[in-house]
Order: C-alpha cells, then sequence, then structure tokens
C-alpha cells in the first residue's frame, strides 16, 4: 500500500478514537450530573418547607443550576469538536482513501433530508443525532428543578427566586442550542468547507499532503 495512504488511515484511527473519547465524555456528564442533581434534590426535599432551611434550599437550588449549565456548556464543546473532527475526516482524509466514506455520506443523507432535499429524501428516515437526546435530558432536570422551587421554602418575591428563574432560563437557552445547533461555534466545519470549496485552502492541502517545498534562506518560495 502507498505509504501515503498509510498516512491517511493511521490519522483516520486517531481521529475517529478521539471522537469516540468525547462522545464517551458527554454521556459520562449527563451521568455525574443527573448523580449529583437527585443527590440535591433528595437533600433539599428531606429538609421540607421549614422557613428557617430556605436561605440554604435556594442555595442548594442554585447550585444545581450551576451544575447543570456547566454540563451543557462542555457538552456543546465536546461535540463541536465531534463536528470539526467529522468535518476534516470528510474533507482532508476520506476523498484520498478508496473504501472509507461515513463521514461523507451520512452528511450527504443529512443534507438530502434536509431543507434543500426533495421530498422524497426527507421521507427518508434517520436517527436523531446524540445531542438533541442528550439536550432533551437537560431540558427535563432544568423544568423539574424549576418545579421543585414550589414545593420548596422559597418565596417567589424573594431575590432568590429571580435568580432561580435566570439560571433556568440560561439553562434553557445553552439546551435550545445544543438541539438545534444556533450559535456560532456550530458554524466552523461549514467554513472548512466553504475555504476547500474556494481552494483557500489549498496550500495547507500541499503542507498535509507532505508535498511543500521547504522555503530557502526564510523566503517562500
Amino acid at each position: 500500500m502507498d505509504e501515503s495512504k498509510i498516512g491517511y488511515i493511521e490519522e483516520y484511527k486517531s481521529l475517529r478514537e478521539e471522537v469516540l473519547k468525547r462522545q464517551d465524555a458527554r454521556n459520562n456528564t449527563l451521568g455525574l450530573t443527573v448523580t449529583a442533581i437527585g443527590t440535591i434534590v433528595a437533600l433539599s426535599l428531606g429538609i421540607g418547607r421549614s422557613a428557617e432551611f430556605s436561605g440554604f434550599v435556594s442555595a442548594l437550588i442554585i447550585l444545581s443550576y450551576i451544575l447543570v449549565i456547566a454540563a451543557v456548556i462542555f457538552t456543546i464543546h465536546q461535540t463541536q469538536q465531534i463536528d470539526n473532527i467529522s468535518a476534516f475526516i470528510r474533507i482532508f482524509i476520506e476523498p484520498n482513501v478508496e473504501g472509507i466514506g461515513w463521514e461523507t455520506i451520512w452528511t450527504e443523507l443529512r443534507k438530502r433530508k434536509g431543507p434543500e432535499g426533495n421530498e422524497q429524501n426527507k421521507k427518508v428516515k434517520l436517527p436523531l443525532g446524540t445531542s438533541k437526546y442528550l439536550a432533551a435530558y437537560y431540558v427535563f432536570i432544568t423544568i423539574g428543578l424549576f418545579l421543585l422551587v414550589f414545593f420548596l421554602p422559597i418565596d417567589s418575591c424573594d431575590w432568590p427566586f429571580f435568580v432561580i428563574l435566570g439560571l433556568a432560563t440560561a439553562s434553557i437557552g445553552f439546551e435550545l442550542d445544543l438541539a438545534l445547533r444556533l450559535s456560532r461555534g456550530w458554524k466552523v466545519w461549514n467554513e472548512f468547507e466553504r475555504l476547500a470549496s474556494e481552494k483557500k485552502l489549498e496550500s495547507l492541502l500541499v503542507v498535509y499532503k507532505g508535498r511543500e517545498e521547504r522555503p530557502r534562506n526564510g523566503v517562500e518560495p
């Protein structure tokens, strides 16, 4: 086998392994978050509706939301990196190695099912992305925590309630971003494709394939 092909395959394996690690990190984060929130909720309910513990209970709920928001932001970051790695594989590796094409095929299927596809292609049933399921779990946690507030000694006219309301709103916003991919960070791999199509990455491809000549005396050839 051509040595350049071997290099592509080795890098493909390395990148796929990184994708799997990031997927595991997302799932483990959800598991740890559910465990932590469950412990906090149990403690809050154990305290009961006694007014003398209202400040402590409010702090627990606020802490819960901070944990959820941190978990969702981490999940968004991991998912965006997975998208970037997948785009790199699709653009720079798969076209150069025969028999490797999962990322290209999967992306094409999603495009055909999307707004640009025809009616026949839109009828094809594809599984939802993992990020949508994760977002749904976090939305459930966020709403559940907010409903719990009404069963705890937290006055809806006091400032802790408004802090909790603000955190719940922020949490829903991040979760929508995870599900619908609205923020700018999700568009990075689209930029890769645009630049590649305009051949603005030609010099990078030359370096990547090991065909660029070294500059002499610090001057580009």
